[in-house]
């Protein structure tokens, strides 16, 4: 269906939205554990996944809704996201203690400020996403798809 072709254009799912991180997540810690077993990617892993997931989120928004994120959705989207981030983190934590327990004993505060730290890292990296790049994604989008700026208002998604 060609852009603005229907007038009624439903509720974002932005839970849909968010479920490409955990997606994303796991599909690159199996490509690199395959194409380089062993290696971890750091803390530059989590922020290449965040904003390809941004990046292909923010497009398909704008090409179905034709304007930005409003406030309540990009809140929605950061929990969301940084729900999924700090499941993948606390797995991979998991992973690595249970391989490397017996040459690196953790106690449950290390554990816990790891976790704490990460919660801190992903949200700043989720925000920083969703809050400034996904609007300049959308607005070059629908400025080279339409030649308009970005209707920040939902009164093109609410017919009004």
């Amino acid at each position: 269906m060609p852009l603005g072709a229907s007038t009624e254009v439903g509720k974002p799912r932005l839970f849909v939205y968010s479920l490409l991180l955990p997606i994303f997540w796991t599909g690159l810690g199996w490509t690199v554990q395959l194409v380089a077993p062993g290696k971890k990617l750091g803390i530059f892993g989590p922020a290449i996944i965040l904003y390809a997931m941004v990046g292909i989120v923010s497009w398909h928004f704008a090409r179905k809704f034709r304007r930005t994120f409003s406030r309540a959705e990009t809140l929605k989207l950061i929990v969301y996201c940084t729900f999924w981030a700090m499941s993948s983190e606390s797995l991979g934590l998991y992973s690595t203690v249970a391989e490397e327990s017996a040459s690196m004993p953790l106690t449950k505060g290390t554990v816990v400020w790891a976790l704490a730290f990460a919660l801190v890292v992903d949200t700043l990296f989720i925000w920083l996403g969703f809050a400034v790049l996904s609007k300049r994604f959308i607005g070059d989008f629908l400025k080279k798809a339409h030649g308009e700026s970005p209707n920040t208002s939902l009164e093109r998604t609410r017919g009004e």
